[in-house]
């Protein structure tokens, strides 16, 4: 009874380490793999354009394309997930997913953006060849958070922790020493 039990025990943990390996970047990735942070920057706006132009990608054809510099290593380091190119650094922090299957993410710190990732069937030659299904990440949305210092996802409402900001003062005295909790309703 003693063997069996431990038996289950570690059927039961070698499946729970399973599904923990199977959710890398809390679930924001493809096929286990990093999602490249290039084909992130290519759907943000500039801040001049103030709302997203690319609205959404087809991740498989995106992510070890020349258009999102695939020859460039892609690097891990905690939570974060970065690529430089040419000098300049693009990188990404996954905050969570909402319960709603919304992910939030963290880009140049003071951006949030939500993303959905759903499969859909694809044709690469409209004129050859049948549809093949394929993850398309969509941008729902984005926010700016100054003097942002984390955030969580709970249910499917954004939990930001920020400085309080004045944003009429200069720059380095834009972030006040306070520290506010705000919290964002996300729908799905």
């Amino acid at each position: 009874m003693l063997k069996r039990l431990a038996l289950m025990g570690a059927i039961l943990m070698a499946g729970l380490s399973q599904a923990h390996a199977a959710e890398p970047f809390k679930g924001f990735n493809l096929a286990g793999k990093a999602i490249n942070p290039v084909c992130l920057s290519k759907m943000a706006p500039w801040i001049s354009d103030t709302a997203i132009i690319v609205r959404s990608i087809v991740l498989e054809t995106c992510q070890d394309s020349n258009w999102a510099f695939n020859d460039s290593p892609v690097k891990i380091k905690g939570d974060t997930v970065s690529t430089e190119i040419e000098g300049e650094s693009f990188s990404y922090e996954v905050i969570g997913r909402t319960t709603s299957g919304v992910f939030l993410v963290s880009q140049s710190g003071e951006e949030i953006f939500a993303y959905r990732i759903d499969v859909a069937q694809v044709k690469d030659d409209l004129l050859k060849g049948k549809a093949r299904p394929a993850h398309v990440l969509t941008a729902l949305g984005q926010g700016f958070v100054p003097c942002f210092l984390s955030a969580k996802v709970v249910g499917d409402v954004l939990v930001v922790q920020k400085q309080v900001s004045d944003l009429h003062a200069a720059m380095p005295n834009r972030c006040k020493s306070k520290i506010e909790t705000v919290q964002y309703p996300i729908a799905p």
